[in-house]
């Protein structure tokens, strides 16, 4: 099929629904290929997908709730469904802003070496039953931390969340009208779950160094009067 015009688009339309929650439509503007929902019942719409020469741009979407997610249903904003993220040189995100005229209640974060000595590092597999979208290694043994044992130490660490599982088609009670065929959705269980925010724990490591450097100090200097007594 070849569409040749001047604001040409194909417009995707299921007719057994509300039409103004489940309009596609497909169309080439400005040398990117489009592919975008409508947004509400005012007939407004929004980008969900460019493809052009120089890449694939996924763009904010509320169809329907403006979550995103590569290889699995998402259940926050952005979500992966394998540990495979990658950055050339460094391993950490860019916070911005940081600079001082962004933030008020300026304060010394204080926690630290005994807050450290009190986490308990554990190793673990995870259950099959909550990763049927394969997002873990059933057979890897994981390093970490238990979010309940976490929770009493370093709370700030800990929040909640939401997992999917136990993904399933379940037939509708429709056909398609061109097919003939039944019309499937997807169903699947959510579990409440807790999850993990290591940000926090830097800092408690960036104070539990600086004490034993402070008791360090006081050794060497306790040392060296102990050896001029000498």
């Amino acid at each position: 099929m070849q569409i040749t015009r001047v604001n040409s688009h194909i417009r995707l339309t299921e007719t057994d629904g509300p039409l103004d929650e489940k309009q596609w439509f497909i169309d080439a503007n400005a040398g990117e290929l489009r592919i975008f929902g409508q947004n509400d019942a005012e007939d407004t719409f929004v980008d969900v997908l460019k493809v052009k020469r120089s890449g694939i741009t996924v763009a904010w979407s509320k169809f329907p709730n403006g979550d995103f997610g590569l290889g699995m249903t998402p259940t926050v904003q952005l979500e992966l469904s394998k540990d495979e993220g990658q950055k050339p040189s460094t391993n950490t995100w860019t916070i911005t802003p940081s600079g001082r005229d962004f933030k008020q209640d300026i304060e010394d974060y204080t926690q630290g070496l005994a807050t450290l000595m009190n986490i308990r590092p554990r190793q673990f597999k995870y259950k099959a039953i909550y990763d049927q979208e394969k997002t873990h290694d059933m057979v890897k043994t994981h390093v970490g931390i238990i979010a309940e044992e976490m929770e009493l130490v370093l709370p700030s660490t800990i929040g909640a969340g939401k997992r999917n599982y136990n993904h399933r088609m379940v037939d509708t009670g429709k056909v398609d009208k061109e097919t003939n065929e039944p019309i499937l959705k997807e169903e699947f269980d959510t579990v409440d779950t807790y999850t993990y925010n290591s940000h926090n724990l830097t800092y408690v490591m960036v104070n539990a160094i600086k004490e034993l450097s402070d008791k360090n100090d006081a050794l060497e200097a306790r040392l060296a009067k102990l050896e001029g007594v000498k």
